[in-house]
C-alpha cells in the first residue's frame, strides 16, 4: 500500500517475513493490555500508560510492515 503524501511516498507491505513479526507484536501487545487492567483500576494511573502502550503497539506493527528504509526508521523511532 502506497502512502502518497504522508511520508514521502512510503510503502507499507506485508510479506512472508513480516507476518510472524506482526503476529508476535499483536500477541505481545494484547497480553500487555490484558495484564495492565489491574494497573488501570488504581485512581492515580491516568491515561499516560495507555497512550504509551498504543504508541509502542503502533511502532511494533508498523515496523513489521515497513516497506522502505524511511518507514523502518520512523517506526523504530516511535517504538524506541
Amino acid at each position: 500500500m502506497r502512502l502518497e503524501g504522508v511520508v514521502l511516498g512510503g510503502v507499507l507491505r506485508l510479506d512472508e517475513s513480516g507476518r510472524p513479526f506482526l503476529l508476535l507484536a499483536s500477541v505481545l501487545s494484547l497480553a500487555t493490555g490484558l495484564l495492565t487492567i489491574e494497573h488501570q483500576e488504581k485512581p492515580h494511573s491516568g491515561y499516560r500508560f495507555v497512550l504509551l502502550l498504543l504508541l509502542a503497539t503502533c511502532g511494533a506493527t508498523g515496523l513489521a510492515m515497513a516497506g522502505d528504509a524511511l518507514l523502518l526508521f520512523t517506526f523504530s523511532t516511535i517504538l524506541g
